[in-house]
C-alpha cells in the first residue's frame, strides 16, 4: 500500500490523495466490523 502511494505520489499528486481516502475509508470499515462483531458476541 505504502509502495503504491509513493509511486503514485512520484506520477500524480492527485493519486495519492486518493489513496490516502481510500486507506482512512478501509480503516473505517475495519473499525466498523470490529466495533459490531464486539456487539454481537
Amino acid at each position: 500500500m505504502r509502495a503504491i502511494a509513493h509511486a503514485a505520489t512520484d506520477q500524480w499528486s492527485g493519486t495519492a490523495a486518493y489513496t490516502a481516502a481510500a486507506a482512512c475509508f478501509t480503516g473505517f470499515v475495519i473499525a466498523v466490523e470490529i466495533a459490531l462483531s464486539h456487539l454481537v458476541y
